[in-house]
């Protein structure tokens, strides 16, 4: 009977923590700034079609579920991003006044990147035309970096190119040096690195 009650009350300690650490890691997700900015950028789709007519029969209801297990999806695949893209499909957005400042990036043919403070995602996306948005502001970064495109992060394959380009990694990478960075021969392999953000040319400088 004692050992029954041990055993009892050991798994009740291991099921506690694990409800712990899951509440734990559902809060940060919730406070993460990419979350939020998910949300309102999905707040503005629903929005945006809210004066739609809606026919009440059993296709639109499977249609509308499948919407909201592709958004669920999207939003648990994108919570811990960076960097996020904007929608090319051409809809209308409606976005809210909500400050959560990103720095919007468009790049030029030339190779080069124009960059520009938004109140959020959504606006960026929509008012100012914008390939795709880094958290924060763009002087939090450094003048000289470089972001690396969702397109640019998923490349499998790259040139054998030498030119020296320093890799910084986003903030789920908890380096023990400075720099949080990783040389990479040229930018196509250092973008193509998992959880590097943005790069700056030449070698890095380590510590």
């Amino acid at each position: 009977m004692e050992q029954k009650k041990k055993q009892n009350w050991q798994e009740y300690l291991w099921l506690n923590n694990i409800y712990i650490y899951s509440l734990t890691f559902i809060f940060k997700i919730i406070q993460s700034q990419q979350f939020k900015n998910q949300l309102l950028f999905f707040y503005s789709i629903i929005n945006s079609n809210k004066n739609q007519k809606i026919e009440k029969n059993q296709k639109t209801l499977c249609q509308k579920m499948r919407k909201i297990i592709i958004i669920a999806a999207l939003i648990c695949l994108t919570f811990a991003q960076n960097v996020q893209e904007c929608p090319t499909d051409g809809r209308q957005l409606k976005c809210t006044i909500q400050q959560s400042p990103v720095c919007g990036i468009r790049g030029l043919s030339n190779g080069k990147q124009i960059k520009e403070n938004f109140d959020n995602y959504c606006i960026a996306c929509s008012i100012g035309k914008v390939e795709y948005t880094v958290e924060g502001k763009c002087e939090d970064y450094p003048a000289q970096a470089k972001f690396c495109s969702p397109a640019q992060s998923k490349a499998q394959i790259c040139t054998m190119e030498y030119a020296p380009q320093c890799g910084f990694f986003n903030k789920s990478v908890n380096c023990i040096a400075a720099p949080c960075a990783i040389d990479e021969y040229n930018r196509c392999k250092a973008c193509s690195t998992e959880n590097v953000l943005y790069t700056i040319k030449g070698k890095c400088h380590h510590e």
